[in-house]
């Protein structure tokens, strides 16, 4: 169990601040990061590069969803290369950031159930998954629908 502080010296700026003033770090013996938050604001963050970033997208491919990136190049080309849903490619797909489909799945048991564009990925997460929510928009839609 941490020891829990309601005061603490920030080593970068000398003050014995609340501990409100710090953030949180579980790493530590206190759980509070070293540096108060205003110390910690005024370093400017080196920006990621690119491979940096692939690692990082690589480790969560792993970690979260338990996939490998040539089991994701194999669900997309299942797929062929378009959005499970919609069936847009990445390109198409509105708000797809980075030429990356969503990876849809199941938090437990932990499950990838396929690739979706932004605009799927977000309906399912408004219709919280479930399959008697989505059929009764599909009726409403299709009870107040303009076409004969």
């Amino acid at each position: 169990m941490k020891a829990t502080r309601t005061i603490k010296r920030c080593p970068q700026c000398k003050q014995t601040l609340p501990a409100t003033a710090f953030s949180t770090n579980p790493a530590r013996s206190d759980g509070l990061s070293s540096w108060c938050r205003s110390c910690k604001n005024a370093v400017p963050q080196k920006p990621r590069t690119e491979q940096q970033k692939r690692g990082i997208y690589i480790w969560r491919l792993r970690e979260v969803f338990g996939m490998t990136i040539e089991g994701l190049r194999s669900m997309l080309a299942e797929q062929n290369n378009r959005c499970a849903i919609c069936k847009k490619t990445e390109a198409e797909s509105p708000g797809t950031t980075r030429g990356k489909f969503d990876i849809d799945h199941v938090k437990s048991p932990r499950r990838v159930r396929g690739l979706l564009c932004k605009r799927c990925n977000h309906l399912l997460g408004a219709f919280r998954d479930n399959p008697a929510a989505i059929e009764a928009a599909i009726a409403y839609l299709k009870a107040h629908s303009h076409q004969p």
